[in-house]
């Protein structure tokens, strides 16, 4: 199995089918809901307990966050609303203050700060400006609130509107997981349908899709950093030296440093002010995607792709020594609490690895759902518990019987035997921060201009921050020269968003601006903005006479079009090949020639299957039956797939004489391998084979008598065996534990949350279930090549496309597209053809564990 058609599962937490054990995504409800049968639930990392701290009878069901104030005491952001009210109900969400004034580990005195709410999210609290009590920063719909409590009384007296404008498209991905962050900015989240268009006192600021917010309260700045990756992001804490660890509830545990430079301003529609505002989102979503960093699109190196919500770090003398600076996280997916520890990564050094300790919490209650993580004034940890056997609204019905609305804790872990903290550590110190937040200066300019330095500094982490700094200054000139030194994935992944989200000043291209830059940084910055305007401002520009040497070199460089054909070759046999290349004779008698290496007769064909298709064809059709590797296969038909007429004249020609069944089946398995789909192709091949009639068409009682019998009787070591052969190609597309191909999503936690039905449509008719935004474009180009990929923009007459085995992009004017298609999923119809139902039925058992 193969290519994206499965990204919607990696996506989007699905439902758990009832006949497993504990659901993940929509369970039954436990039949005893007191807190002592949760607690008996829980299995306690040794050296550790757990007592309640809070519970539904002090008034916070499901809560949502929880935040601390200086007096000690939990703020508790409680919504039972939530997904939907019912027609007749009056909205009633509510800031709750608990306190435990007996200091017996138990909330004994409840107080509402606030009430009426509909579905907040978010909440943390201000540095108390002008009143006598506390104000709260709160985040409800498109609303982000400033509460003020005036008297002291600990009731709000104002409610402010600070901003509003924030999307609403999805409520668990609406502003959430607010935290002050060490430049004194209110940092908050948003998820992936969320569509924000902001007004501020400095013009309106957009953020389309996945990302966080910084919010200067002294100035009223508002600034937006999109990420594409992670898709829901819930919850950022920083550690003691400063650094962002961001978690998501669509999976991943993040370093959002890479993250820090702002293109949400930029726009993708090239100066067509009648786009769409769709187009108007900063860098385009896609790019913004996995493909560009290490670890699966995660910044932060772990073990698969967990799913997580709330963060905080340990550090406080309550804790054992051996586990100070852990990042501590909510696991509501899998219902446990997790621990990492941090250290350098060893692979690209100006990022950090997060290695997977053993859970402090495990519970066997599917309504176990901590939310939100925060250490308390005395060393112990706090658990937000949301308590629901169901989760999210893509799942099950807003209305659906079994949401629990009535219930939520919040659960207190002590380490046993060790004194409690008398408030230090880094609840003080983060305290201390929020208390001084008024006078704290907002980043300037000069302070810029210092970090920005250290893009020559030995220190690699450095070197990323001194790119940051650049960028906001707006000096790609100085970010550049980062290129001087070691780079890794991180390092380019700034630079290259610095590139974007500086092309104000440096577009259009100049040659004053090009004085003095060395050749390899102009080069850089015209591969990465990679427009049709800048190439063709390049192009003009190579045709002044008098253009400085550095800036000539540069420029070529940055137009150069890598030929993959001569890669590999040696100087005398690319030019044996180009000399062979004037004709299509020539290149015919060099694949022919014994002289020539396997590699020059590979790259004479690729060449001929461009200037003569219908005699490539010929060749290829001449060779198969006489190969038995699917690798040697590929390299034969790879060349004739992205060329329309040799793909069709390579029909012809097994329809005129068809190949042997062997041949024919390494043939579909390079299809698959490559995320080819080619209709007529397959056809003829499974005609060949005799094949077609085992692919039925679509049926749900067909469905659910599979799905019964790989519940009764599937192998999963059959399946994974099945998995891993040429006989689907599966690895070559998708990575389970980082092993495997790219091409599709990696399937580590496909099996958690995805009822083995949707399993089944998506391996057996792959078309049926196609993430929006995930489906492929056939272009078929006015030199007769064929071109398949993601759309990224189609924007001022440019069409871009990302090519899926090559990870490169493809940008394409209207004159020299021929025709354009969207061809629906990459994985290609037709792969269980090759499959008996015992094979089907062990290939879905084995998907249904990956991630349990």
């Amino acid at each position: 199995m193969s290519c994206k058609s499965l990204l919607f599962f990696s996506l989007t937490p699905l439902l758990a089918y009832s006949q497993e054990k504990k659901g993940i995504s929509v369970g039954e409800p436990p039949q005893d809901h007191s807190p002592a049968a949760e607690l008996a639930t829980f299995k306690i990392l040794d050296g550790f307990e757990v007592n309640l701290f809070a519970s539904e009878d002090d008034g916070i069901p499901n809560p949502i966050a929880i935040r601390w104030d200086e007096q000690g005491r939990l703020w508790v952001l409680q919504t039972s609303v939530y997904p939907q009210p019912t027609p007749s109900e009056v909205p009633d969400d509510k800031i709750i203050i608990l306190e435990d004034t007996d200091q017996d580990g138990r909330a004994d005195k409840r107080k509402v700060f606030a009430g009426g709410l509909v579905q907040p999210m978010g909440m943390e609290l201000a540095p108390s400006v002008g009143t006598k009590g506390h104000s709260v920063y709160v985040g409800e719909g498109e609303k982000l609130w400033l509460f003020h409590d005036d008297d002291g009384d600990d009731q709000v007296d104002r409610r402010e509107v600070v901003l509003s404008g924030f999307g609403t498209g999805d409520t668990h991905q609406n502003i959430n997981s607010f935290i002050w962050a060490p430049d004194g900015s209110l940092v908050m989240h948003q998820g992936l349908h969320c569509y924000s268009k902001v007004v501020t006192a400095w013009g309106v600021v957009k953020l389309y899709g996945a990302g966080f917010w910084r919010y200067r309260p002294k100035s009223g700045r508002l600034e937006a950093y999109p990420t594409g990756m992670p898709l829901n992001p819930w919850g950022t804490a920083f550690t003691d030296e400063g650094e962002p660890i961001m978690v998501a509830g669509a999976a991943g545990m993040y370093w959002s440093r890479p993250m820090e430079v702002s293109t949400s301003e930029t726009d993708v529609r090239g100066g067509n002010d009648t786009a769409k505002d769709s187009q108007v989102h900063g860098i385009p979503h896609f790019l913004l995607e996995r493909f560009q960093l290490p670890y699966g699109g995660q910044c932060i190196k772990t073990e698969g792709l967990t799913k997580f919500c709330g963060v905080d770090i340990s550090g406080n003398p309550h804790w054992p020594d051996n586990m100070q600076g852990e990042v501590i996280s909510g696991g509501f997916f899998e219902n446990k609490v997790y621990r990492h520890k941090l250290r350098p990564d060893p692979e690209f050094p100006s990022g950090i690895e997060a290695v997977d300790q053993e859970p402090l919490i495990s519970s066997d209650s599917v309504a176990f759902r901590p939310i939100d993580i925060r250490f308390g004034p005395e060393g112990a940890l706090y658990i937000a518990d949301w308590y629901d056997p169901i989760i999210g609204h893509y799942q099950a019905s807003f209305r659906h019987p079994n949401r629990d609305r009535a219930h939520g804790r919040i659960w207190r872990v002590t380490a046993k035997g060790r004194p409690l903290d008398q408030g230090t550590g880094r609840w003080a110190s983060y305290q201390k921060h929020r208390a001084s937040l008024s006078g704290l200066p907002e980043p300037d300019k000069a302070s810029y201009e210092a970090e920005a330095k250290n893009v020559t500094s030995e220190n690699p982490r450095s070197r990323l921050s001194g790119v940051l700094a650049s960028a906001r200054l707006g000096d790609i000139r100085t970010a550049l020269r980062v290129l001087d030194k070691p780079m890794d994935s991180y390092v380019e992944r700034a630079l290259w968003l610095a590139v974007h989200a500086t092309a104000k000043s440096w577009k259009p291209l100049r040659e004053e601006f090009f004085a003095g830059i060395p050749p390899t940084h102009i080069a850089f910055l015209i591969k990465k903005e990679g427009s049709a305007e800048v190439k063709a401002q390049a192009q003009s520009m190579l045709a002044s006479a008098s253009l400085a040497d550095n800036i000539k070199q540069g420029l070529t460089l940055g137009l150069a079009k890598e030929d993959k054909s001569t890669v590999g070759l040696t100087a005398a046999e690319a030019s044996r090949l180009e000399q062979a290349a004037k004709n299509a004779v020539g290149l015919r008698d060099l694949i022919k020639s014994k002289t020539a290496t396997e590699k020059l007769r590979a790259a004479a064909f690729v060449k001929l299957a461009i200037v003569d298709p219908v005699g490539a064809a010929a060749v290829a059709r001449s060779t198969l039956d006489g190969i038995r590797s699917v690798a040697v296969m590929r390299d034969l038909i790879a060349p004739l797939l992205v060329v329309d007429a040799a793909s069709k004249s390579f029909v012809d020609a097994l329809k005129a004489k068809p190949c042997s069944a062997d041949a024919a089946k390494l043939i579909l398995r390079v299809l698959t391998s490559t995320g080819r789909s080619d209709a007529a192709l397959t056809s003829v091949l499974t005609g060949i084979l005799g094949a077609t009639s085992q692919v039925p068409a679509y049926s749900a009682d067909w469905v659910g008598q599979l799905a019964s019998e790989v519940k009764a009787s599937g192998n999963p070591a059959q399946g994974k065996s099945v998995f891993a052969s040429t006989l689907t190609n599966c690895t070559a597309c998708h990575a389970i534990a980082k092993t495997g191909g790219t091409i599709g999503p990696e399937l580590d936690a496909v099996g958690r949350g995805v009822p083995v039905e949707l399993l089944i449509e998506a391996v057996v008719w792959p078309n049926r279930q196609i993430k929006e935004g995930y489906i492929a474009t056939t272009v078929t180009t006015a030199d007769g090549r064929t071109l398949t990929g993601y759309k990224i923009s189609d924007t001022n007459g440019e069409l871009q496309l990302r090519d899926f085995t090559a990870a490169t992009i493809h940008q394409l004017k209207a004159g020299e597209i021929k025709s354009r298609t969207d061809s629906g999923s990459l994985m290609p119809e037709g792969l269980v053809a090759m499959m008996t139902r015992e094979e089907l039925r062990d290939l879905i058992a084995y998907l249904t564990t990956l991630g349990r």
